[in-house]
């Protein structure tokens, strides 16, 4: 599965929306939160301070704990393999 793939179902899942453009600006993060053992910690709360920000500007309330579930569900799904 690619991580564009995991980030869409993510956010259906948490009914949430996200453009394109935004789902490849995360990738990297959310690949980086996966596999990159130096810099895991980095990447992972830098998916969550972008996915706020995304969220806020849809004015979604609690934005901070759906984009933590989103970020986990992400990573969860990206375990068995996100290219």
């Amino acid at each position: 599965m690619k991580a564009q793939d995991a980030l869409r179902k993510a956010f259906l899942k948490f009914d949430a929306w996200i453009d394109p453009y935004s789902l490849m600006e995360l990738e990297p993060f959310v690949t980086g939160s996966v596999n990159s053992r130096a810099f895991r910690e980095r990447n992972y709360e830098s998916l969550i301070s972008n996915l706020v920000r995304i969220l806020r500007n849809q004015e979604i309330e609690d934005a901070d704990t759906k984009a933590r579930k989103i970020a986990e569900y992400v990573v969860f799904i990206c375990r068995k393999g996100c290219d």
